[in-house]
């Protein structure tokens, strides 16, 4: 039988947020366990808002405890710490208890309060002989014992031995620097799902589907023989491939009978890193042409080429610069192409130059040419639909925009700041950065038409490391499927992406429609060599196959200097990489898949056959 493991990390106090956080660990015989998600958190606890400051304080978890209910499905139990593993004195002597479904994922049930000192290692089964939750827990290095029926309320607690136990291999070394917590027994059909939730799909096996042609018939792509891929998860895809027809070009147009033929799957894989020095990258298709920026200073430079391909090798130009009359403007960050009723912007930022804190959301308009700089105008700053500034209490940056059903929206990060401390660069007191969503006016996209409404903010470990943020949000649709990537935590090598979830049809400017996943979608310890990846966006595919392409940027090494940041950037700056975007069984993004994965080297050789007949019309 499949045995699940949960476990916590040891490491330094700095990236508590990350270490103390619920691990899963799979094993086929209770013995050897390999860890899920590149051995990093699957679960995390919220932050409290209503404890600390304007951005509230980091929660951690300690102790995790996988088990049943008794309708079989999952519950966790956990303690609630604050950051650095201390203890938590607003939820002191209380277990944390969630409920993990598989389509509903994790939902919080209740704060069980089972003593009025601190309690850790919480366990617990359900009693079929007393019809209810035996729960079991440290106490001052005692152990205790209570039973509830819904975990709404303890009773009969007592000072008890230990009954209920863990289960942990005897061998601790088995993942490193693991702290185990228990091991559960779960079916087959529980380990495929947390594969599938958890592990990257690998290409297994490839079908090839013949075709039959009329004499005469041209020998495009779309009329030769289909290759289905078909992956570890259950996922599938059409992966197109280049056939060799040397054999059959030699007497067409007059070939008769079946030929069999000899093709290679082609693979989307670009150069690695695919631009240097460029953080925050965008890429779109415009007239034909593609366009590629990046976060600048007092000017916006663009590549430009043909090709897709073609922008790894085009040359820099400057399309805007800040007018010289204005010298302490700069702070262009994250700049993004969008086309709205025919006509090409630029939002960006201006801000004053080195001044974080000052950066302001603005949009610039093309009248012309987006490659010549004396068809842009100068940058109009975003304003609420009553024409006030969209954030006097702080800033505004990251702006991104779409569509839906003639609808037009903008997606921000917005911070409000603590004025009387963020003059001096101070961090500790500001407020977080959260997403902010509202609709815009086509005919000038700097305007609201709604109030802003939040939509996300960072309330996990993994989005609150060094400081509180979520930016650069970006859509990606799939079919009635509404996905937004978001980036959280400072940028360094810990930053990392996020994901919403929404419906088409559903009221987007209502946050209760927009559901984040609880762990991030990829990290430094997804693909190596890429640390710290994120502020990414999506574009087609240029062999008009429609797969999704993520551009985004990463680190090539695992070093940060957070109090000298030029000079970071300077020895391990953020490079553009793009990477093909898989669907897994689950209809949602895979944003980590690498190419070995992707189509392994033995599977790329493939066979087919076209069998020729005459045309029966």
């Amino acid at each position: 039988m499949p045995y699940v493991m949960t476990y916590t990390k040891k490491g330094p106090d700095a990236y508590s947020e990350l270490n103390d956080s619920m691990h899963l660990a799979l094993s086929s015989d209770g013995k050897e366990y390999l860890p899920l998600r590149h051995d990093t958190g699957v679960f995390f606890a919220e932050a409290d808002f209503k404890d600390g400051g304007m951005a509230g304080r980091t929660k951690t978890l300690t102790d995790p405890w996988i088990f049943r209910f008794q309708d079989n499905t999952w519950g966790i139990l956990a303690v609630r710490r604050n950051r650095g593993s201390q203890p938590d004195n607003q939820k002191q002597g209380c277990i944390m208890v969630y409920r993990w479904g598989k389509r509903e994922g994790y939902s919080f049930l209740a704060f069980l309060k089972v003593s009025d000192d601190e309690v850790r290692h919480p366990a617990c089964i359900y009693d079929q002989d007393e019809k209810c939750y035996r729960l079991e827990w440290e106490q001052a290095g005692e152990w205790f014992s209570g039973q509830t029926m819904d975990f709404s309320e303890i009773f009969k607690v007592k000072k008890d031995q230990r009954k209920i136990q863990p289960g942990i291999p005897s061998d601790r070394n088995l993942i490193r620097d693991a702290i185990p917590s228990n091991v559960m027994e779960i079916t087959e059909e529980e380990e495929n799902y947390l594969r599938a939730l958890f592990e990257i799909p690998v290409l297994e096996k490839v079908l090839v589907k013949d075709c039959r042609l009329n004499w005469g018939d041209a020998l495009e792509e779309s009329s030769l023989p289909k290759a289905e891929g078909i992956y570890s998860d259950g996922s599938s895809r059409e992966i197109p491939v280049d056939w060799d027809l040397h054999e059959i070009e030699k007497s067409y147009p007059k070939c008769t009978g079946t030929y069999k033929i000899k093709g290679r799957l082609r693979q989307i894989d670009y150069p690695a890193p695919f631009t240097p020095r460029t953080g925050d990258p965008f890429i779109i298709r415009y007239h034909g042409r593609y366009l590629m920026t990046w976060s600048g200073g007092r000017e916006v430079t663009i590549r430009a080429a043909d090709t897709l391909e073609g922008l790894h090798f085009a040359e820099p130009k400057v399309i805007y610069r800040i007018p010289e009359d204005q010298p302490e403007a700069g702070n262009m960050w994250a700049p993004e192409f969008h086309e709205i009723q025919g006509v090409l912007y630029l939002f960006t930022t201006v801000g004053k130059q080195g001044l974080w804190y000052t950066v302001q959301s603005c949009v610039l308009r093309c009248k012309g040419n987006p490659e010549k700089p004396e068809d842009w105008e100068e940058p109009m700053f975003c304003v609420k639909k009553d024409g006030s500034m969209l954030n006097d209490k702080g800033i505004t940056l990251d702006m991104t925009c779409f569509s839906l059903e003639n609808t037009y929206y903008a997606v921000w990060s917005h911070r409000d700041l603590d004025k009387e401390h963020y003059t001096v660069n101070s961090f500790g007191t500001n407020g977080d950065a959260r997403l902010c969503i509202a609709t815009i006016d086509p005919e000038n996209p700097w305007k609201l038409t709604s109030d802003p409404a939040c939509i996300c903010r960072p309330k996990y470990g993994w989005d609150r490391i060094e400081n509180e943020i979520n930016e650069g949000a970006y859509l990606l649709e799939h079919g009635e499927d509404l996905f937004m990537t978001f980036s959280g935590s400072s940028v360094g090598i810990q930053y990392c992406v996020g994901l919403l979830h929404a419906k088409k049809g559903s009221a987007l400017l209502e946050p209760s429609s927009w559901k984040e996943l609880p762990y991030p979608v990829l990290t430094k310890e997804c693909v190596p060599g890429q640390y710290g990846p994120g502020h990414n966006c999506f574009i087609k595919s240029p062999d008009g196959k429609g797969e999704d392409l993520m551009v985004f940027h990463a680190k090539e090494f695992d070093f940060d200097d957070p109090e000298h940041e030029d000079i970071m950037l300077a020895k391990n700056p953020r490079n553009t990489y793009i990477r093909r975007v898989h669907w897994n069984i689950f209809g949602y993004p895979v944003l980590d898949m690498q190419p070995w994965q992707d189509i392994p080297e033995f599977l790329k050789e493939v066979q087919g056959t076209i069998t020729f007949v005459k045309d029966e019309k």
